[in-house]
């Protein structure tokens, strides 16, 4: 692939979605590290999430860029088996995060006061190594295949692993496929669980306007079939309704945050998993380009987070103008 038109046209996409990677990810470690309302259980997946993403713009990036660049690995073997670890592990780490940050958003939805109250750092803390260890472990086919890489022909010049059937269904099926489903299936029952929450905001609003009343028995005898009962109006006022909506608002405007981001991950990183499973099972090496270009818009998804947490979360953004001195 020496095609020189293609070759400035991936420059000028990459080297601006690394530098994006990479400072739009500090704004959101250094936001937490020194603002302390962000420094919250549920902002520490967002925060784990961009060190990963981080990682991959510091770590994965750059060597993907120049190898995509000159189509030639020149800096040894250690070096491509690191830089394969840490893009194989990164990538998992990001759907791994997706996954734990949707079961978050469901338990908060559905539990309520009582789940924010039992969610501590340390429980938090907890499950996000359990993240990273699983991340890294699903890696492990690549570096089982670390002889193949010598033994491929391709690795003499290229960084590469084999993609037989066995490593493409670990990986591509752990690392991108369970968590798609897994983020679907869980955002589904979130907004089923918002859609019953709307339900109860409107009987709570009925009664408010309507003033419906409940009565109760004091057991008297006589005086015909209502005689005995008193009515008391139910206690619900226009700021028990207002507290209602902007509860349900801030949820839904989550929920629909959160899952910008995870959709974000299935778009980006899904031409360049067809394509590692149509290579494993049929034997045909699609184009250079398209894997090149498919890779690049996959790494891409890295720098989307912070522009989205700008965008959508009032807190992020109110940090990131403090950071750059904007009123």
């Amino acid at each position: 692939m020496g095609d020189p038109i293609f070759q400035s046209f991936l420059l000028i996409v990459s080297l601006p979605l690394c530098l994006f990677t990479i400072v739009g990810n500090l704004f959101v470690l250094f936001g937490y590290i020194f603002h302390a309302p962000l420094r919250t259980p549920a902002n520490a997946y967002l925060v784990s999430l961009a060190i990963a993403d981080l990682i991959t713009g510091l770590v994965v990036f750059p060597p993907t860029i120049h190898y995509s660049f000159v189509q030639t690995w020149m800096w040894g073997l250690p070096t491509c088996r690191i830089w394969l670890v840490f893009t194989f592990a990164m990538f998992s780490v990001t759907g791994l995060h997706l996954v734990a940050i949707a079961v978050d958003r469901y338990r908060t939805v559905s539990e309520g006061v009582s789940y924010i109250q039992r969610r501590s750092m340390r429980s938090v803390g907890e499950k996000l190594g359990l993240i990273w260890i699983i991340g890294f472990w699903v890696t492990i086919p690549v570096i089982l295949d670390w002889e193949n890489i010598v033994v491929d022909p391709r690795a003499e010049v290229h960084c590469v692993t084999k993609k037989v059937p066995y490593w493409v269904a670990h990986f591509c099926g752990g690392a991108f496929v369970l968590p798609a489903v897994l983020i679907g299936r869980i955002y589904y029952k979130v907004y089923g669980e918002i859609k019953e929450r709307n339900k109860e905001r409107g009987k709570l609003e009925g009664r408010e306007l309507t003033g419906v009343t409940e009565s109760s028995s004091d057991g008297v005898d006589g005086g015909g079939v209502d005689a005995g009962k008193r009515h008391r109006p139910i206690k619900v006022t226009a700021d028990d309704v207002t507290r209602k909506t902007t509860l349900l608002a801030r949820e839904r405007r989550t929920a629909v945050t959160l899952l910008i981001i995870s959709g974000a991950f299935i778009f980006c990183w899904l031409p360049w998993n067809a394509l590692t499973v149509f290579d494993a099972i049929t034997g045909v090496i699609p184009a250079p380009y398209l894997f090149t270009f498919s890779g690049i818009f996959g790494l891409g998804n890295s720098c989307i987070n912070p522009m989205v947490y700008a965008a959508r979360m009032p807190e992020f953004r109110t940090v990131f103008k403090k950071m750059l001195r904007i009123k």
